[in-house]
């Protein structure tokens, strides 16, 4: 079971292809989706950027590392900084379990059989 929070992001590819683990997508990453009829669709909006994860500062993680925080234990409170209209606001979500994947662009090392996203997209579903 993954753990969804409400929201889609992306991060931004280094180089403008991803062909390689560290040419991974990397901050910023921003949301660019909020999921209809979740707790996220009242407290992020699309374009907020992901400043930190549970006290973890994003800027120098991949894309991969952020979905794995964002994916922690389910039913626990996920704390977010959002940057946001030039400001940093604090957002506290709950993670749900959920049947639905997480996607984003993979590195080879993961073992997803899914190919890597063109769009450099974290998608973490919806919260149930």
């Amino acid at each position: 079971m993954r753990r969804c929070v409400g929201f889609t992001f992306e991060g931004t590819p280094k180089g403008g292809e991803q062909v390689a683990a560290e040419d991974a997508p990397r901050p910023p990453y921003r949301v660019t989706e909020v999921c209809a009829g979740t707790e996220a669709e009242e407290k992020v909006a699309q374009g907020d950027e992901i400043v930190s994860i549970d006290g973890c500062p994003v800027e120098c993680l991949r894309i991969t590392s952020v979905r794995t925080l964002l994916s922690g234990p389910a039913l626990s409170t996920l704390e977010l900084r959002l940057r946001r209209r030039g400001g940093v606001v604090p957002v506290s979500l709950v993670r749900h379990s959920s049947t639905a994947a997480v996607t984003g662009p993979m590195s080879p090392s993961d073992s997803h059989s899914a190919p890597p996203s063109r769009s450099a997209a974290g998608d973490m579903g919806p919260i149930s």
